[in-house]
């Protein structure tokens, strides 16, 4: 979503514009309000009890984010090198937070702007502002453009679309899911698909 809620009960909810049978799902990969970018939504109940698991150090995010000015390769080094940023905590307290991304690179430079492509655990997703904060680069906007292996894929604000088979059986384990239950499910999808082959 873009600049919507993923809130029920507000106006401009992500929720008023999915098709009936997605009104009951459960998000499986949070996404602040007011960010943009990929959300993962689940009506599959082992994913349901994934989603309450907290700081999930194995689900991977990517983030591209805008900074309105040329990026250098110092920048980047410093950014790959991480730094202790101070992250609020509920009730008013500061924690300090290491936030080192597991990858960073330059996708494009200009004059006046570049874009710069970050993979971080989940739960660091909302550390990355403050991290470039504090080497100087102040973003400008961030968009996460993929959850685990499930990206955007050139989707629009508001788009939504299934994730591919491949993609599910590799969110699945990154998510946790026990490799038995995986390969349960993997087998339950081939005898389907064997079975509509032969159908037809």
């Amino acid at each position: 979503g873009e600049g919507e809620s993923l809130r029920r009960d507000v106006k401009d909810s992500m929720w008023a514009n999915l098709p009936p049978e997605l009104k009951e799902a459960v998000v499986l990969s949070d996404l602040p309000d007011r960010e943009s970018g990929a959300v993962l939504l689940t009506t599959n109940g082992n994913f349901q009890r994934l989603a309450t698991l907290p700081q999930r150090e194995s689900v991977e995010v990517t983030y591209e984010i805008v900074i309105p000015r040329p990026a250098s390769h110092v920048q980047l080094e410093q950014i790959k090198r991480g730094k202790v940023v101070a992250v609020p905590t509920p009730g008013s307290r500061m924690q300090r937070v290491l936030v080192r991304p597991r990858q960073a690179e330059i996708v494009r430079s200009t004059p006046s702007d570049s874009v710069i492509r970050v993979v971080v655990p989940e739960h660091h997703g909302r550390h990355i502002w403050l991290l470039l904060d504090e080497i100087g680069l102040s973003p400008e906007h961030m968009t996460r453009v993929k959850v685990g292996s499930a990206g955007l894929n050139g989707m629009r604000a508001g788009d939504y679309r299934r994730v591919t088979w491949g993609e599910l059986v590799e969110l699945m384990t990154t998510f946790g899911m026990a490799p038995a239950t995986v390969r349960s499910l993997s087998g339950e999808h081939e005898h389907a698909m064997q079975e509509e082959s032969e159908d037809r």
